[in-house]
């Protein structure tokens, strides 16, 4: 949390058809689900938008980064940068900066998962605050908030690996756009190119 404000977070990938991803996220261990493509430049503005009338949201988006070399010339440049600009009654923003930048460094290892992460700041006011929610994972609670994104957001949708044969595949494409068209979507659906085997 950053002075007044209370943040979420939530992350994507730039992979649409990573098997590591799939195995991560999909129902079971059968690969079972689809993987929604969101642009999510549209999203962000539409939220601006949406939450943004009064400025008690700030939306804003940031590419992880993975690589180590990378990672120090930022965190370097950063340093010189506070050093440059930094006045006292500025104190908390530091922090939060700090912060901020770290949250966005993460180790080679996980480069596979290509993470975006969307950042929404909401002013800890009673006349602003949203409704928290809470689910549990991996033994964690965990609070959120349910926001709307807009239908332009949602750009494509990919039926997960466990569909066997091409049949069955375009069967379920047909199935997945007619779903996707009846509720006013229009998006491009395929299915994954990963071979599963069990």
């Amino acid at each position: 949390m950053r002075g007044d404000f209370r943040r979420y977070v939530v992350s994507f990938s730039k992979d649409p058809d990573a098997l590591a991803m799939w195995n991560y996220y999909s129902k079971g261990n059968r690969y079972e689900g689809m993987n929604i493509g969101i642009d999510i430049g549209s999203m962000k503005g539409f939220l601006d938008s949406a939450l943004n009338f009064d400025g008690s949201v700030k939306v804003q988006t940031a590419k992880v980064i993975y690589r180590e070399e990378e990672q120090i010339s930022i965190i370097e440049k950063a340093i010189l940068d506070l050093k440059e600009h930094y006045e006292p009654r500025y104190e908390s923003s530091v922090g939060y900066c700090i912060g901020t930048l770290l949250s966005n460094l993460k180790l080679e290892c996980f480069e596979h998962e290509k993470e975006v992460r969307l950042f929404v700041d909401i002013l800890d006011k009673p006349q602003s605050k949203p409704t928290v929610k809470y689910r549990t994972n991996a033994g964690f609670l965990i609070p959120y908030i349910e926001l709307g994104f807009g239908k332009n957001s949602i750009r494509s949708i990919m039926l997960g690996p466990s569909l066997d044969g091409v049949r069955q595949k375009r069967a379920q494409e047909e199935v997945a756009r007619e779903m996707m068209e009846r509720y006013g979507y229009q998006v491009a659906v395929e299915s994954s190119k990963i071979p599963v085997r069990y």
